[in-house]
């Protein structure tokens, strides 16, 4: 028998790092019990200004990073 899982691709947060990695490093925090955490995202080394953002979903977190993009 074979069985075929079909998934999202890609997935909200790598369309996120496609859209915003040239200026946003992306990722979800992981607690010191294994858990995941928040979502961030914090511009790169090479940015003017330094930022970060956190959000407790992927779906908030790309709010966050169009509200900072349309300023």
């Amino acid at each position: 028998m074979i069985a075929t899982v079909e998934t999202p691709r890609p997935s909200q947060a790598e369309e996120l790092r496609a859209e915003y990695g040239d200026r946003w490093d992306i990722w979800r925090e992981v607690l010191p019990t294994g858990r995941h955490g928040d979502w961030l995202a914090e511009t790169v080394p090479a940015a003017p200004e330094h930022a970060v953002l956190r959000a407790s979903s992927i779906d908030e977190l790309a709010r966050l990073l169009r509200e900072e993009d349309a300023q």
